[in-house]
C-alpha cells in the first residue's frame, strides 16, 4: 500500500499532509493549568466519551471557531490573565467532540468494545484537570496493560491475556 501523500517515500511512517509533531495522547496538567471553566453545549450525562484535543485560538474565552470534522460538545475558557502559549500570540484551549463514527452516534461505529485514543469520560473533565479514560468511556473491561481497572500503572500498551 503507498501514501500519495508521501514526502519521504513508501515508508510506511508518513501521515500524509496532516502530520503533527505532537501526538494525539492524554494531555498534561501544565496543558491545561490555565482553565477555569468547562462549557458543555449539550448534556454529557449519557455520552460514553468525547474526544479531548487542544485547540489554537485567538481568544481566552467563548466558543472558539471549531472548522473541522465532527460535532463541537464542549471548550474550556482560560483565566482572563493566561498568556499566549504561542508565538503568534495564540492560546492553546481544551475543545471536546464527536465524530460521526463514535459511540452512539452511528450504528454500525468500531468503537463498540473500545474508544478512540484521545477519548476521555465526560464525568472526569475538570478544569485545570485532563480528563480519565474509564471503563465506562471504554466500552468493556480494558484489554491493556495499565488500563482503566487493571490496577496496573506500567504505562505499557502490551496485551493481556485474559483466561478463557
Amino acid at each position: 500500500m503507498t501514501c500519495e501523500n508521501s514526502r519521504r517515500g513508501d515508508t510506511g511512517t508518513d501521515q500524509g499532509p496532516n502530520e503533527t509533531t505532537t501526538p494525539p495522547t492524554r494531555l498534561l496538567p501544565a496543558q491545561v493549568a490555565a482553565e477555569t471553566d468547562i462549557v458543555w453545549l449539550e448534556p454529557v450525562d449519557d455520552l460514553p466519551y468525547v474526544r479531548e484535543s487542544l485547540y489554537i485560538t485567538k481568544r481566552r474565552r467563548g466558543r472558539p471557531p471549531y472548522h473541522g470534522t465532527g460535532r463541537l460538545v464542549g471548550y474550556a475558557d482560560l483565566d482572563p490573565a493566561a498568556t499566549a502559549t504561542r508565538d503568534s500570540g495564540r492560546f492553546d484551549r481544551r475543545i471536546f467532540v464527536l465524530q460521526p463514527t463514535d459511540r452512539g452516534q452511528c450504528p454500525d461505529t468500531p468503537y463498540t468494545t473500545y474508544a478512540p485514543l484521545e477519548a476521555v469520560d465526560p464525568h472526569t473533565v475538570a478544569p485545570g484537570r485532563p480528563g480519565r479514560l474509564t471503563e465506562r468511556a471504554w466500552g468493556s473491561p480494558p484489554t491493556y496493560a495499565g488500563g482503566p481497572g487493571t490496577g496496573r500503572s506500567n504505562g505499557s500498551s502490551t496485551p493481556v491475556r485474559r483466561p478463557s
